[in-house]
């Protein structure tokens, strides 16, 4: 696993737990006071294992606490170059979604060495969005879950949002939008342009 991830997780702990929390995890860990590297890759059961250790630490369900990760990846202020790589996808939560397929290749531009499961948009009606998620990283689907409620109310937009029992191969997201303009959205500058 890319050494981001890990880093990721630790700042999500630290930001929203505290140090208390962190140590109790580093423990967990065998460590006095765990500290990833965000360029180093590590063997995907450290991953996994540093999950289920935050989990236990909190404590909450693995799946709350990975939705709950993707909530912080957009919405916190540590986060904010997360936000706007993922706001480049499209001017409202619509363009946004239909782009969602690039954001492995996106990501991969940003360090080329993060490989992102791959994405599908399938296009129900015009309100109703199924997204594949390649379950390549155990989890990745509930904390994208967590990531699309979060940029819902980035641009001010009411949806449902639902992980459905994958098919194989694939976990589902289910995506309903019931309003595009339901609150007014957080302002994002591109170029001289600002939209909402």
């Amino acid at each position: 696993m890319h050494g981001l991830v890990n880093k990721s997780i630790e700042r999500f702990i630290l930001d929203t737990y505290g140090p208390n929390v962190w140590a109790t995890v580093s423990r967990s860990m065998g460590e006095t006071d765990l500290c990833f590297d965000a360029l180093r890759p590590y063997p995907d059961d450290v991953t996994f294992q540093l999950i289920a250790a935050s989990a236990q630490a909190v404590p909450k369900h693995v799946d709350d606490l990975l939705e709950d990760l993707g909530t912080y990846l957009v919405s916190h202020s540590n986060c904010e170059h997360i936000r706007r790589l993922l706001r480049f996808g499209g001017v409202d939560f619509v363009d946004f979604v239909v782009s969602l397929e690039d954001i492995p290749d996106r990501a991969t531009l940003a360090l080329d060495d993060l490989i992102l499961p791959r994405l599908e948009v399938i296009s129900q009606t015009e309100t109703e969005y199924r997204i594949k998620v390649q379950p390549i990283w155990r989890g990745f689907a509930t904390v994208l879950a967590g990531a699309l409620r979060a940029m819902a109310d980035d641009y001010g937009a009411l949806v449902f949002i639902d992980r459905v029992s994958p098919e194989v191969g694939w976990d589902h997201i289910n995506l309903i939008l019931f309003d595009t303009s339901f609150a007014e959205g957080r302002s994002f500058s591109l170029s001289s342009e600002v939209y909402k």
